[in-house]
């Protein structure tokens, strides 16, 4: 008995491996598409069309909706940040993500309905590599935290993806530039484990002196009318 269901949806266009997959936000645009697929007397409920970033090696970053059911897929024409190489997507919020792109070590906010792409900021090693929120991570709120953690080939990296802001945190080389060195887990909201060289396994707490500050560089930013985003 087979356990696996295996179907192909759609080749991207260029050729180009996938090299990042996440399922977005249900969307007011994939609602209406599943409204569009309903046939009469069917709950909405039992379609099961997703949006997906999917970002690609080389070819840039492509939204799809995907049937799960039929795998009938609509991808949208619009294509972000063309030529590059992307090895990861955060969305923020609802229809805002951010975009780790490889070779030129740099980190993008796409903007889906706009249909914008953004430079946030540039990171501080040859290559960009993993992307993960704060485990408190807030966009907005009475107590914004937007910081995200940037693990590149040579440094852990902090993000402030409202301002641009970017700290080099710690240097945590990997030695073969291999971009899924990427792995990278929140044991608590100050702990992390994440490999180091590509080889070993090493465990980081950050101070609470860093989140003060933090927060006090958010606070400044806001004061200051510094918000982008």
């Amino acid at each position: 008995m087979s356990y696996f269901v295996q179907k192909k949806c759609e080749q991207l266009p260029g050729g180009q491996a996938v090299q990042q997959i996440i399922k977005l936000t249900n969307s007011t645009h994939s609602l209406a598409l599943q409204q569009a697929q309903q046939v009469p007397g069917q709950p909405l409920s039992q379609l099961n069309v997703h949006q997906f970033a999917v970002g690609t090696k080389g070819s840039g970053l492509f939204i799809m909706d995907i049937n799960l059911t039929t795998y009938e897929t609509t991808r949208e024409e619009h294509v972000f940040l063309q030529g590059k190489y992307i090895t990861d997507i955060l969305e923020l919020k609802e229809g805002l993500l951010l975009v780790a792109s490889y070779s030129d070590c740099s980190y993008y906010m796409v903007d889906l309905a706009a249909q914008k792409e953004e430079l946030l900021c540039k990171g501080f090693s040859p290559y960009a590599m993993g992307l993960t929120k704060f485990p408190d991570f807030a966009f907005a709120g009475e107590t914004p935290f937007p910081y995200v953690l940037a693990k590149e080939d040579d440094y852990l990296a902090v993000l402030n993806v409202r301002t641009g802001f970017a700290f080099r945190l710690a240097h945590v080389p990997t030695h073969n530039q291999n971009h899924f060195s990427q792995r990278l887990a929140f044991t608590s909201e100050r702990t992390f484990v994440t490999d180091e060289g590509s080889y070993y396994l090493a465990k980081y707490r950050l101070s609470d002196l860093l989140f003060k500050y933090l927060r006090e560089i958010q606070a400044w930013a806001g004061v200051n009318k510094m918000i982008r985003f």
